[in-house]
């Protein structure tokens, strides 16, 4: 009896301690809650305030137009190194990963309030880049520094870089302008639409973000017809859905299965014929490109697995040409384009496996841009490669940081948008 009650007391001084250490825990915890708030805080304040100094430089620039191309430049550039400082000072004060680390064991609310806060901040740093392109007549390359992947509990942050050829827009994540895997592209009304696909959203952006459609499923490919009408195909659940702007879902048609109007599993690229009220569906899984009317009836069938002219091995994405009215397929790992007229008729082909100027490994989508220019995106050699619609080749546009591009679109002032969901971001750049 006498041991079994030291042994209590031993446990009960235990637990003690136990609750001591939770105290101190606590207010350690707090303490570096607090700090962190109090830093970012000071950060936006700073902004605001590089903001305005930025703000009156750049009407002195405008109200100055007679001066000097190289003082421009020269008080431009130090505002740009208003900009880097700040980044470089939250950077080298998030590079301590210890207060972080202690206020995820103990809160996990704590940090999604300070994401908040470093999404105010990049806000800011992307309205500044863009206050800069405005505001100049010159050609400016504003965040030449990436900003870093902060911690791991902002879920590898991606970073908004410019470089000599493309810019991206946009991060990793799940609140607004934030994208997971982004697929589908278009452009329509001057707004860009992306299929944010892991958040089972469509984003409209330009590229300041302008609203958001939520969906029963992971969108993939889309096209927007002139009746306003998006056509969105879905990855797992095998159906083609037709939406309107507002998001309601007008009429949807398929099911799993390799019968006519049934797709398999994977569905990512389809186009539109609007002179033939026709619909062009890349069914991947059944190697086939289903035609259909805009309303869901089955038209017509061609293609089957090979690698002979006409057949497929994986189909990622088709696109028509209203310049020749030819259909365009992506055969993604027999690593080539092949050309059809309308009613499946094989005409011509080009590529094969390599990194050449006709090669591509495993290309994920084609269009046919507003000038008659066959895109491809090149996945694997981390390029777009731009033909002339009988494949001869013309240029690329290589992506920075290993991108995997996916969809493509143009405008008609030759702003080109490529989605990569390797990077989680949307490229663009101007056709040369």
């Amino acid at each position: 009896v006498h041991g079994a009650l030291n042994h209590i007391q031993r446990l009960d001084e235990n637990r003690i301690k136990v609750q001591q250490e939770s105290i101190k825990i606590q207010q350690v915890t707090l303490k570096y809650t607090q700090d962190v708030n109090e830093y970012f805080d000071s950060i936006i304040n700073k902004i605001n305030k590089k903001r305005q100094s930025i703000l009156d430089n750049l009407i002195q620039l405008q109200n100055n137009k007679s001066s000097e191309l190289q003082q421009q430049q020269y008080k431009i550039e130090e505002c740009n190194q208003q900009l880097k400082s700040i980044i470089n000072e939250m950077d080298n004060y998030i590079s301590n990963r210890s207060a972080v680390d202690i206020i995820i064991q103990s809160n996990q609310k704590v940090p999604f309030e300070i994401q908040s806060k470093l999404n105010s901040i990049i806000d800011e740093v992307y309205s500044l880049n863009e206050l800069y392109c405005t505001a100049s007549d010159i050609e400016l390359n504003i965040i030449d520094t990436r900003l870093p992947e902060l911690t791991s509990w902002i879920n590898n942050l991606s970073n908004v870089y410019d470089n000599s050829q493309t810019r991206c827009f946009s991060i990793y994540g799940r609140i607004i302008r934030q994208f997971d895997s982004p697929r589908g592209i278009v452009l329509w009304n001057g707004n860009i639409i992306v299929a944010d696909s892991n958040n089972s959203r469509i984003q409209f952006t330009d590229p300041q973000y302008i609203k958001s459609i939520r969906l029963p499923f992971k969108p993939t490919g889309m096209v927007v017809s002139t009746r306003r009408e998006i056509f969105v195909a879905g990855l797992n659940n095998c159906e083609i859905n037709v939406i309107n702007i507002d998001g309601q879902i007008l009429r949807k048609w398929g099911s799993k299965g390799i019968g006519d109007g049934q797709f398999g599993k994977y569905l990512y690229g389809l186009t539109l014929c609007e002179t033939r009220n026709e619909v062009y569906v890349a069914d991947l899984s059944n190697n086939r490109i289903q035609v259909f009317d805009i309303n869901g009836r089955f038209i017509r069938k061609f293609g089957r697995k090979g690698i002979n002219d006409g057949q497929f091995n994986c189909i990622s994405s088709v696109a028509y040409s209203k310049f020749s009215n030819e259909v365009f397929v992506s055969d993604h790992w027999n690593h080539r384009i092949q050309v059809f007229k309308p009613d499946g008729t094989f005409i011509r082909k080009w590529g094969s496996e390599g990194n050449g100027q006709h090669q591509f490994k495993n290309p994920s989508h084609v269009i046919v841009s507003e000038f008659n220019e066959v895109m491809v995106s090149d996945r694997e050699n981390h390029c777009i490669k731009i033909f002339k619609t009988d494949g001869q080749y013309l240029r690329q546009i290589n992506l920075p940081n290993d991108g995997q591009p996916v969809d493509i679109t143009t405008s008609p002032n030759g702003l080109v948008y490529v989605s990569d969901n390797f990077n989680h971001c949307i490229h663009y750049c101007k056709l040369k």
